[in-house]
């Protein structure tokens, strides 16, 4: 069994960017979204990549133009992907950060820094 080109090198066997598992973690059993998303700009860049070939390989002007409209679909699909894949990042940095955290701590009173009210009393004659 040989292992794809992605995972090869020159020496032989070698793992790239997967750790020790040669397989990527998008599939039914522990899925990340960040890895399926990865895997979705892979295949749609290939896609955008190929009917912008087909599109410029193409004559008939009727097929030339369904094909030009395949390539551009495919470019706009490629793009949200990439937006996808970066607002996923965001979304982790956010998490990985002192976001929440500082957000609660905005919240929380701080020590000493409590205003004295003063109580209204009541009036005499009640």
């Amino acid at each position: 069994m040989v292992a794809p080109e992605a995972l090869q090198d020159i020496n032989g066997f070698h793992l790239k960017e997967a750790g020790w598992w040669p397989f990527s973690s998008c599939g039914w059993f522990f899925a990340s979204p960040r890895a399926c998303l990865e895997d979705i700009v892979k295949d749609v860049r290939d896609a955008a990549h190929f009917t912008a070939h087909v599109a410029g390989m193409i004559h008939t002007r009727s097929a030339k133009a369904w094909a030009e409209q395949a390539a551009s679909r495919s470019a706009e699909a490629l793009d949200q992907s990439q937006n996808a894949l970066h607002e996923i990042t965001r979304v982790e940095a956010w998490q990985n950060s002192a976001g929440p955290c500082a957000g609660v701590l905005l919240l929380m009173p701080m020590r000493g820094m409590a205003v004295d009210v003063p109580l209204r009393r009541m009036p005499d004659f009640l």
